[in-house]
């Protein structure tokens, strides 16, 4: 069986697999979301709750601006332009996991260790 990278959550501190959660970076002098998680450099990273980005972006985006280890380097944390990245994406996400199970579904398939045949 092969391990899933896990990752934490900046805000909540809750731990996941690598893809159940949102990648950000600084590019082009701003954070944003790295949709393919290939972006090079640091990442951080995010549940998809609302909650969870709304307590990211307090105070300046503190606790991004830390995961990053952005500090005073004249990098832009535009709060709108982020949630909208992210609402961007956790559609994205939502419409990929439907097609996966979508395609799980009608393939016939049965999960390993099922006990059927």
């Amino acid at each position: 069986m092969v391990a899933i990278p896990t990752r934490t959550c900046v805000a909540c501190r809750r731990t996941a697999g690598k893809p159940e959660l949102l990648r950000l970076v600084v590019g082009e002098r701003a954070v944003q979301v790295d949709l393919t998680a290939r972006h090079a450099g640091r990442g951080a990273y995010l549940c998809g709750r609302g909650a969870c980005l709304d307590a990211a972006l307090r105070r300046d985006g503190a606790l991004i601006r830390r995961a990053l280890r952005i500090g005073d380097r004249g990098v832009t944390l535009d709060a709108d332009a982020l949630r909208g990245q992210v609402g961007a994406a956790g559609q994205e996400t939502v419409a990929a996991g439907a097609v996966h199970d979508a395609a799980k579904e009608h393939s016939g398939a049965v999960p390993l260790g099922s006990g059927r045949s």
